[in-house]
């Protein structure tokens, strides 16, 4: 059975690697057909500053209150969390392996189950939320409108994933 889990992990791992390929690679030719930069090369730092903390802080999003702390918790049990799906890869030939240094301090394990409660707790909301919003049904009206929504029904559904399958690992 551990050998049958390790091809199927490395063989789904392979097909989502060239899914991100193409992915990417059509991102950057939408990127390249704008217009050449021009006058925002200037003050790097600050930039980069700005784009980090309104991507930890999602200070767009919290313009729609409940939807914008949901999306946080969401979020950021998402990355976090990633690190324990970069841990069972380890642990498909070692059941016992760790992260090294955190892997077994009692306050990543303590964060990792509070954000995979608040991740499955901020996600269905979420999901709802688009359910009651779709551009089929509201046309136009909706901030959805113009999404591709199978990839952002994807998306929840591997927030919501993650976020609940380390509490049952947990649990």
């Amino acid at each position: 059975m551990q050998i049958f889990a390790i091809v199927l992990s490395f063989a789904l791992t392979a097909v989502a690697l060239a899914l991100v390929v193409v992915a990417v690679r059509r991102m950057l030719s939408v990127l390249r057909s704008g217009q050449p930069v021009s006058g925002r090369t200037d003050n790097p730092g600050g930039r980069l500053w700005t784009m980090a903390r309104e991507t930890v802080l999602h200070t767009r999003m919290l313009q729609w209150t409940w939807v914008g702390i949901a999306h946080w918790f969401a979020f950021a049990a998402f990355l976090f969390l990633s690190t324990a799906v970069g841990a069972a890869y380890f642990q498909l030939f070692d059941p016992a392996w760790t992260l090294p240094v955190v892997g077994e301090l009692f306050v990543y394990e303590w964060l990792a189950e509070i954000l995979g409660l608040l991740g499955t707790l901020g996600i269905i909301p979420l999901v709802v939320y688009r359910l009651r919003n779709l551009p089929k049904e509201k046309g136009r009206s909706t901030r959805f409108f113009g999404s591709t929504m199978w990839q952002a029904f994807f998306v929840e559904a591997m927030v919501l994933l993650e976020s609940s399958a380390i509490l049952f690992i947990r649990g």
